[in-house]
C-alpha cells in the first residue's frame, strides 16, 4: 500500500532501495504492532509470506530494471543489492 500521490508517481514500477529500506526498517521495528492492528481489523497479514514474496520478487528482478525511489526519482536496479536489504528479515 502507498500514499495516493506516491502510488501515482510510482506507477507500475517496483519499489527501489529507498522505499525498500523504509519497509524493512518499519517491519523490524513495528512488526508486532502492525500484526496487532491487522488482527484487530480483520486484515489478512502473514509476515513470513510477505517477506517470502518480496524475496522472490527481488530475486527474479532483472539487473538494470527501472525501480522507483521517490516522486520523480527512478533508477536502474541492482537486484543483488536490493535482495540483500531483505536479509535481516
Amino acid at each position: 500500500m502507498a500514499h495516493a500521490s506516491c502510488n501515482s508517481h510510482k506507477s507500475d514500477r517496483i519499489p527501489g532501495r529507498v522505499p525498500l529500506e523504509r519497509w524493512v526498517r518499519r517491519l523490524k521495528q513495528c512488526g508486532s504492532e502492525l500484526a496487532e492492528v491487522a488482527a484487530a481489523t480483520n486484515w489478512r497479514s502473514d509476515r513470513l509470506r510477505t517477506v517470502s514474496l518480496a524475496r522472490s520478487l527481488y530475486g527474479h528482478l532483472l539487473h538494470g530494471a527501472v525501480v522507483w525511489n521517490a516522486p520523480e526519482h527512478v533508477e536502474s536496479a541492482n537486484a543483488t543489492d536490493l535482495l540483500a536489504l531483505l536479509s535481516p528479515l
